[in-house]
């Protein structure tokens, strides 16, 4: 088994380091501002009350989905902000991975330094803002609807596979961002379009049948659904397809950790 899970027994190993940087990525966004991480309350207010205005009054957009008493603004933005929870932190992620190696050619050249801890440390600290986020969220759904549904003891569950998809994007992106340089200049393009291929601003249901595959290949969308069934739907997601994802994460972050470590010793020449 240690010989399979080569990450996590570096995580684990590693987990002071990891705690180290991932705590350095928190305060280094926030140094400086006079708010300090209080922007992490005020930032995601601020984007869901310009998104929930544009698309529900400017745009008139409709949820319309079974589990939604009515299509008031309200109802709108909730089901907008358990999106953007689940793709804040993807876009969070694939915005600093291809500066992840790039930026520390100290650490870089060092061949004992882990690199993953670099990637880890990344998602961990944007998993935290989703944690903040999501706190938000059930504030809202427990004001507005008068309480939330039991399911939500499950939230947390449907990060656990979620996690290791993007610490292995982080590891690719990262890693291979050292040769290809051009990676950095067209992320912005792919997370633009991640977010319209991923159902934050409509549900996963107004696809239309000959496209809806993607969101069933696609992991912020299948995430951005489960986040929905439990807190605002109240419904458990399929078990066996959880498994499964979970399952494939786990096989994905292993391979990209590995292809890391194999090009670990080139790194230094290129950076």
């Amino acid at each position: 088994m240690r010989k399979i899970f080569r990450l996590q027994e570096s995580a684990i190993k590693n987990r002071e380091i990891i705690k180290v940087f991932a705590k350095r990525e928190i305060e280094t966004k926030y140094k400086g501002s006079l708010l300090g991480t209080s922007w992490a309350l005020i930032n995601p207010i601020i984007m869901l009350t310009i998104y929930t205005v544009i698309f529900s009054k400017v745009f008139q957009a409709k949820w319309g989905t079974s589990y939604m008493t009515d299509n008031s603004p309200i109802e709108f933005a909730i089901n907008l902000f358990a999106g953007l929870i689940i793709f804040n932190m993807f876009a969070d992620c694939a915005s600093k991975a291809h500066g992840l190696i790039l930026n520390n050619p100290n650490l870089v050249k060092k061949i004992v330094f882990p690199l993953e801890v670099l990637s880890i440390s990344t998602v961990v600290g944007s998993l935290l803002n989703a944690s903040i986020n999501s706190i938000i969220l059930l504030t809202m759904i427990g004001i507005t609807k008068g309480g939330v549904h039991s399911t939500v003891l499950l939230y947390p569950m449907i990060y656990v596979p979620f996690i290791f998809e993007m610490i292995g994007l982080t590891l690719l992106i990262s890693t291979f961002a050292v040769f290809v340089r051009d990676i950095g200049q067209i992320m912005g393009s792919i997370i633009s379009l991640m977010m319209f291929a991923s159902p934050v601003f409509y549900p996963g249901e107004a696809l239309p049948q000959s496209i809806r595959w993607i969101a069933d290949v696609n992991p912020i969308a299948i995430t951005i659904s489960q986040s929905r069934e439990l807190l605002i739907g109240g419904s458990i997601p399929s078990i066996s397809n959880y498994i499964l994802q979970t399952l494939l994460a786990l096989a994905w972050c292993e391979i990209t950790y590995r292809l890391t470590k194999k090009y670990q010793h080139r790194l230094g020449d290129w950076v």
